[in-house]
């Protein structure tokens, strides 16, 4: 069964309470935006990006692979990212969508989850779009089991090669990619927290794609990377391991090993809590 969760209960466990949005009349959405997310628990957590190029627009996914790629090199999952939308961007003050060039892709093509990805592809239906600042909320119903109910995204503008390290430190560390969204948003609230972890990501980006890829059964470990990478990777790695000891008034975010003020931890518990029950 899926998580029902109630839009203005979702809208404001993310930090992000549904009046703060509004219709973004005037602005250029234009950009790399990224979303996470698992469909209220119906489908295998991921991350899509979205990118905005004046009238044109693509997106493409990155998702655990389905099976072992090392035995199953063309399972979905193991050649990323996964291209899923293309075509003419449609947008204004209160939607979006995606106009296609032709037939697009399901990041989970094959599997028995595949009928539902048309219920957040963005060449579907349009959706409702608020904005505030660098955060999109898109809403739109679709029925599930028989209930209808509000599909919510979240989308953050993010640096083009943000999305990528992230999933691959995430896989990397073994850490919920769904449960994610509550850390990395409440992060990307801060503009100077959000730039140290989006810096340090990119700067690990090397040995991460290594170390996700040996994971997945398709390479072994990946050889020592330049020193930059190296460093920026032991980081990350202390932190999982919670070898590193933060400052003082300083401690881990839940879900992700990253060192925040207790205030945005309190913030991103309280939407594991609601979201995820705990």
């Amino acid at each position: 069964m899926p998580r029902l969760t109630p839009s203005l209960t979702f809208a404001a466990l993310l930090g992000a309470a549904t009046p703060a949005f509004a219709a973004s009349e005037g602005a250029r959405i234009e950009g790399t935006w990224m979303a996470i997310g698992d469909m209220l628990g119906v489908l295998p957590g991921h991350i899509e990006v979205l990118t905005i190029a004046g009238d044109r627009a693509t997106s493409v996914t990155w998702r655990a692979p389905a099976g072992d790629c090392g035995a199953q090199p063309a399972a979905p999952g193991c050649v990323l990212p996964i291209p899923t939308a293309s075509g003419a961007f449609r947008g204004n003050s209160f939607e979006i969508g995606i106009e296609p060039d032709g037939a697009n892709a399901s990041p989970f093509a094959g599997e028995e989850v595949a009928p539902l990805w048309p219920l957040l592809a963005l060449d579907g239906a349009p959706w409702t779009l608020f904005r505030q600042d660098g955060r999109l909320m898109t809403t739109r119903e679709a029925t599930i089991a028989e209930t209808t109910i509000p599909m919510i995204r979240l989308w953050l503008q993010v640096d083009p090669a943000l999305p990528g390290a992230l999933y691959d430190y995430l896989v990397t560390f073994d850490l919920d990619i769904a449960r994610a969204l509550c850390p990395v948003s409440t992060l990307h609230a801060d503009p100077q927290a959000w730039e140290a972890l989006s810096a340090t990501l990119i700067a690990a980006a090397p040995v991460l794609e290594g170390q996700r890829i040996a994971v997945s059964g398709l390479a072994p470990p990946p050889a020592a990377a330049e020193s930059e990478a190296a460093e920026a990777f032991a980081l990350l790695a202390d932190l999982a391991a919670e070898d590193a000891e933060p400052p003082e008034g300083v401690t881990l975010l839940p879900g992700l090993p990253w060192p925040a003020s207790q205030a945005m931890a309190d913030a991103a518990q309280d939407c594991l809590d609601r979201a995820f029950g705990g």
